[in-house]
């Protein structure tokens, strides 16, 4: 009996072209993954690509309204420039005029701390002459007495002589009354000198505290002369740092207003190649889906290929699936209503977001396992998983559901991709399609804007009779 690899050998040998076609076809079909992989792959750079940009173009237009901003800012630095160059002068005017009334006001300032501290010396000459006359007052009270002592004398005397002393009784008399006047006269100058004592005093005692307050004044006064002459040096400094700030402010706005242009200008060359690079990203996606359909054309066309024992494989894997599924609704375990619940409940605390519904938790006991034995069949295999219709994982081979860890989401998006969303451009593609299997490659999101480019077969789900979504086979070659 001939083998049908023998008959395949025969027609090799008699060249058969059919064999020729078989053999043209698996290449086509392998040449054709490779440029939808590489187109994947590039489908993934451009995305990254564009996202990066978007997020540049993004800081870009801040830093454009900062810079908007900053140019503002410039202009009002520019008016204070100005305005302080102005105030400077003006300063440096009013100063001057200033200087001169405060040196003249000065100066008759000193002549008046002189002339006080000169008048104590008056009043202390003033002080003299009144001790002086106080003094020649006592001596006319003394010789007052002594005068009136001798007229009482020669009164008595002339008492004595009768008639023919009675005229010297007279002048003696009168001598003695004059005496009376005299001393009385003392008395009053005596008192009068007292008092003119005792207010030149007081005077003396205010005019030598004015004395010592006219030195304090005479020390401030020089003091005064420094700092003036001290401000007059900081003004004069001040105008000509005000000049060189006015030179730096124009130099300042001039480089601001062309950083200003030269940023709207790279915003503006930013924007244009963000269009760019999304339009290539459409090209190339366009290419990708091309060579995803001669991918698809050459597995479905009857020869075996690369892809072919992964196409085997996905279709067991989902016929196990889809049994397992239809068995536990037979014996209640689940309803079809669970199998197809679109009510996603977000898992709090997960990021990126986890969500929970009614088919989940099934899944995670009775359809992991079986992910997890079909996916370590072969090490080429990266992973097995199930997509429903809104592109949902309720589960996902166990090396990929494990545990969130808080704060590290983009080890999260590769090792917890179990009850998230995750519908590539591809898998959106097939979900709707009539066909048994299908032939792709895609993009798997990474997260934060990273793609890893895998070959995949993808094969419709149903279940009671209704398209629940897809069982996904990722291999690597």
């Amino acid at each position: 009996m001939i083998t049908k690899m023998e008959q395949k050998l025969e027609r090799v040998r008699s060249g058969d072209p059919y064999v020729h076609r078989d053999r043209i076809l698996v290449e086509l079909g392998d040449r054709a993954g490779d440029m939808a992989l590489r187109c994947s792959d590039a489908a993934g750079f451009l995305a990254q690509l564009d996202l990066s940009i978007a997020q540049e173009a993004s800081v870009l237009g801040e830093l454009t309204v900062q810079m908007d901003h900053l140019a503002e800012y410039q202009t009002a630095c520019d008016a204070a420039s100005v305005e302080l160059q102005q105030t400077a002068q003006y300063a440096d005017s009013l100063l001057h005029k200033g200087h001169k009334a405060a040196e003249a006001s000065l100066a008759d300032i000193s002549t008046l701390v002189d002339d006080v501290m000169g008048l104590d010396e008056q009043l202390q000459g003033f002080l003299a002459v009144l001790e002086s006359v106080s003094s020649i007052s006592d001596q006319m009270s003394r010789i007052a007495a002594q005068t009136r002592t001798l007229g009482l004398n020669a009164s008595i005397e002339a008492a004595r002589g009768g008639e023919i002393t009675k005229g010297f009784g007279v002048v003696a008399d009168e001598v003695r009354r004059l005496a009376v006047d005299a001393n009385e006269s003392a008395a009053r100058v005596s008192g009068q000198i007292q008092r003119l004592d005792m207010g030149a005093r007081a005077l003396i005692d205010n005019v030598k505290a004015n004395v010592t307050v006219a030195e304090r004044v005479g020390g401030d006064i020089g003091q005064l002369r420094a700092t003036m002459t001290e401000t007059a040096a900081l003004v004069s400094q001040l105008r000509g740092r005000s000049a060189d700030i006015g030179e730096r402010t124009v130099s300042a706005t001039q480089a601001t207003q062309a950083l200003r242009g030269a940023l709207h200008q790279f915003a503006r060359i930013s924007n244009d190649n963000a269009a760019l690079t999304g339009d290539a990203n459409a090209r190339v996606g366009e290419l990708e889906d091309w060579a995803n359909d001669i991918l698809n054309t050459t597995a479905h066309s009857g020869v075996k290929t690369t892809a072919s024992r992964y196409i085997d494989r996905a279709i067991a894997g989902s016929a196990e699936i889809m049994e397992r599924i239809r068995a536990a609704i037979s014996r209640g375990e689940l309803t079809q209503a669970d199998v197809f619940d679109a009510d996603y409940q977000p898992i709090a605390g997960t990021e990126p977001v986890q969500y929970h519904n009614r088919f989940v938790d099934f899944a995670d006991r009775h359809l992991r396992p079986m992910l997890d034995a079909q996916t370590a069949r072969d090490s080429t295999i990266f992973g097995c998983c199930l997509v429903d219709r809104n592109g949902f994982l309720p589960t996902h081979i166990s090396d990929r559901s494990q545990a969130q860890r808080f704060g590290h989401p983009e080890w999260n998006t590769e090792h917890a991709r179990n009850r998230q969303f995750f519908l590539d451009n591809q898998t959106r593609r097939v979900m709707n399609r009539e066909g048994d299997y299908f032939v792709c490659t895609y993009r798997q999101d990474l997260g934060q804007g990273h793609y890893r480019a895998l070959r995949s077969i993808l094969v419709p789900m149903i279940v009671g009779g209704r398209r629940w979504g897809l069982y996904e086979l990722g291999y690597l070659t």
